[in-house]
């Protein structure tokens, strides 16, 4: 059954599973592994009150591992973060300035940007190993972070306008330096220098308490974690290192608290489960661990029946409803707060009168109980035990009476509308007379820790002034800091190549069409080129943005001027001024695949897309001239890049051109032309008459194509495809009928000859040339 009842576990059955560890239990009696696995099953289920009572049998019958207790851990802090309780998600996290790292949160330090275009410290990334951004969550799996580089300009300009924090963190990695030698004191010694430079910076504070702890000075190291807490309490790592320094000064209560406000913040920081689990173990544990050896039972527990433990109370549910309001206060500034430490302190003086009763006041009208039940408690104790368990006996009812009245008064209190905690105080005072009811073992006998109802928690509410953003002095600004190394203006979507080199993204696409390398260092720029980065970098156009926000709009009209002369491209129906590429003969409605490698039509491709044109002229040669005098505009309807900026773009052929002049611009051809357009054939009589003509050419262009040659039909299909199909108004399309297009690109026809043809404005006219092209082709083949 016990497999059963895992199983179940492991299907999320946790009633189910509970029902049958409760049934082997009063099968086989008290067995440390069966109350851990009911344990489990009532934590995972949300019953916390009856789970920590399982755990604390399991952990009075022997050893357990604080690693056995990680179910226990889940299920606490999902209770204290959820709604109604505690979220990450309702913190308001203090915003971060544009120079701090969104890794360490402290002043960016050897910078380096990533291909989304965000800046994190160098030693970040390379410690942190993911390639993950932590602010716009993008995965880079292709990012090598041993082989980051330094953003030159960015590095230069933080170690400028920040020379102070900049020193601080070049003595904190000195201080990390002698830490990870083991080199505790000196690296104290660093870090505390470094603070003399930056007293607030809250990660040598958090370095430094690391550093006192692995001294074994906690006290110095608590006091530096708090320090952090107070100035970063939206930072899960600075809880950490204070719940770290409490738990090796053995306060253990306020050591959980400081665990679960760290995981509140982070629930993925596995150390700090780890941690939590440590400080769950030591409070759910009846007996000093003297008094565990070799996994024996004390021998007031032995038995064939295991009677209700003589323990001190476990933290419970209420306790977690405690902790809801104690990390509530640290991320809230709440009116309730200075209640709470009232019902604190409260609940602490009443505990102590309820200890005082215990023991100097006597009782007379007492019950000793069940004698039969008493007798399992082991036939071999001694008279002195039997005396102590009867004096415990001798206290109960009073102890249950005064603590019950107690409760009821502290109930009274919880009516005030100004504290929601106070309730949660009464709820767990009153969890602490259930447990006293159950008998408890002599203050002597109780191990170290105190108990978490005789704790009173330090978390008041804490006044921290927002922290003051990093801002750049005025006078430190100088605009050559700012300008591009290949334009010499201001960057304008500024982006970093992966050496760490600084343009603006319309400079640097420039010069890679026509050389793969970095204009600086001449770094190998191919991966660039191959992922197509071209994410502008956040940091630098802020800060243009914030420090010279009227020299960026007059760069940004500059611009926009330059793009609008590229969009001037067909603007017009009738004439406009386009890009031409010189190579071949384009069709209307054909497509026409082009291999772009020449620099200066990589570069035209780029600013057709760029632009949104998306089209070019295409021209054949000419000996005279440099492109002949009529051409066809192709559109792209996409393009693939190879990683060395090669391209392969598949583009259609659109509307007929006639040259009227032309021209250069950027390396490549352009033309200022007019567009062609075809006569509209009116009156029925023609249209019919054309109709005629058209479907008889098709057939004679159709009875052509299927007598070719088999090797020659399978060439025409692989490079343009089948014949189209007729349309059904022909006279009414925009260029005419789309296979005679077809038939004039795979006809064996002179190209000066196809190109008259083309330049036809008369679709009857093109049709008739098409077929005395046809009847002279198909008399070649017969003869």
């Amino acid at each position: 059954m016990a497999d059963v009842a895992f199983e179940a576990f492991v299907s999320q059955n946790y009633d189910l599973a509970a029902q049958m560890y409760d049934r082997l239990l009063m099968e086989q009696g008290p067995v440390k592994d069966l109350y851990l696995g009911k344990g489990d099953c009532l934590a995972r289920s949300g019953n916390l009150n009856d789970a920590f009572d399982c755990y604390t049998r399991a952990l009075a019958m022997g050893q357990v591992s604080p690693d056995r207790l990680m179910h226990l851990v889940t299920s606490v802090i999902e209770t204290v973060s959820q709604k109604e309780g505690l979220s990450v998600h309702d913190y308001n996290s203090e915003a971060l300035d544009m120079f701090s790292c969104h890794i360490c949160h402290g002043l960016l330090y050897e910078p380096v940007t990533i291909p989304c275009g965000h800046t994190f410290c160098k030693y970040c990334m390379q410690k942190n190993k993911s390639r993950i951004c932590k602010k716009c969550n993008a995965h880079h799996a292709g990012l090598v972070l041993t082989t980051l580089k330094v953003n030159v300009v960015l590095s230069n300009l933080v170690e400028k306008c920040f020379s102070t924090g900049t020193t601080a963190c070049k003595l904190k990695l000195q201080g990390n330096q002698l830490f990870s030698e083991k080199k505790f004191e000196q690296a104290v010694d660093i870090y505390t220098k470094a603070l003399s430079a930056e007293p607030s910076d809250h990660l040598l504070l958090s370095n430094r308490s690391h550093a006192y702890a692995s001294l074994s000075k906690h006290q110095e190291a608590l006091e530096d974690a708090e320090r952090v807490c107070e100035l970063r309490p939206d930072w899960p790592k600075g809880f950490f290192r204070k719940g770290s320094a409490l738990l090796s000064l053995c306060r253990h209560e306020e050591a959980l608290v400081a665990f679960m406000q760290c995981l509140v913040l982070d629930p993925s920081e596995s150390s700090a489960r780890k941690e939590l689990a440590k400080v769950l173990h030591c409070l759910l544990s009846p007996l000093p661990p003297e008094n565990m050896k070799h996994g024996e039972l004390p021998r007031c527990l032995r038995g064939p029946i295991f009677p209700p433990l003589p323990s001190r109370p476990p933290i419970a549910q209420s306790s977690v409803d405690f902790l809801r309001s104690a990390i509530h206060q640290t991320f809230n500034d709440d009116e309730e707060t200075d209640h709470v430490s009232d019902v604190l302190k409260e609940s602490a003086r009443l505990e102590e009168e309820v200890e005082e009763d215990r023991y100097l006041k006597p009782h007379e009208d007492t019950n000793l109980g069940n004698q039969d039940e008493m007798s399992h408690y082991g036939a071999e104790s001694s008279e002195a035990d039997g005396q102590d368990q009867q004096r415990q006996n001798v206290d109960f009812k009073a102890l249950l009476k005064h603590a019950n009245n107690e409760t009821d008064r502290l109930k009274e209190l919880s009516s005030s509308p100004r504290s929601r905690a106070s309730g949660s105080m009464c709820r767990k005072l009153h969890l602490g007379s259930d447990v006293i009811a159950m008998g408890k073992r002599k203050r002597n006998d109780f191990s170290p820790l105190s108990s978490p109802i005789r704790t009173e928690f330090k978390f008041s509410k804490t006044e921290v002034e927002p922290r003051k953003p990093r801002e750049v002095d005025p006078a430190l600004i100088d605009r050559n800091d700012y300008e591009c190394s290949l334009c010499f203006r201001l960057y304008y979507q500024p982006v970093t190549t992966p050496c760490g080199h600084m343009f603006c993204r319309h400079c640097l696409d420039r010069c890679l069409d026509h050389n793969n390398k970095c204009p600086l260092c001449k770094y190998s720029l191919i991966e660039y080129l191959a992922e197509r980065r071209q994410a502008v970098t956040e940091l630098m156009d802020k800060m243009i943005e914030n420090t010279m926000k009227s020299e960026l709009e007059e760069r940004k009209k500059i611009h926009d001027a330059e793009m609008e002369e590229l969009a001037r491209y067909m603007n017009s129906d009738k004439i406009g001024e386009i890009p031409v590429f010189v190579c071949t003969l384009a069709y209307p409605t054909i497509p026409c695949p082009l291999h772009i490698f020449e620099p200066r039509y990589r570069l035209m491709v780029r600013q057709c897309m760029e632009t949104g044109t998306r089209q070019f002229g295409m021209c054949l040669p000419s000996n005279q001239n440099p492109f002949v005098e009529y051409g066809c505009m192709l559109e792209i309807r996409d393009v693939q890049f190879f990683p060395d900026g090669r391209s392969v773009v598949d583009a259609i052929g659109g509307r007929r051109f006639k040259v009227l002049d032309r021209g250069m611009r950027d390396g490549y051809h352009t033309a200022k032309v007019e567009f062609l357009q075809d006569r509209k054939i009116e009156g029925e009589e023609n249209i019919a008459q054309y109709k005629s003509l058209h479907d008889e050419i098709y057939e004679e262009a159709k009875t052509w194509f299927d007598g070719l040659n088999g090797v020659i039909k399978n060439r025409i299909l692989t490079h343009f495809g089948t014949m189209p199909t007729t349309e059904e108004n022909p006279e009414s399309t925009r260029h005419g009928p789309k296979w005679s297009w077809w038939l004039l690109a795979v006809l064996p026809l002179d190209t000066r000859a196809q190109m008259t043809i083309m330049a036809m404005r008369s679709q009857r006219d093109r049709l008739v040339a098409l077929r005395r092209v046809l009847n002279y082709v198909s008399s070649q083949n017969t003869s």
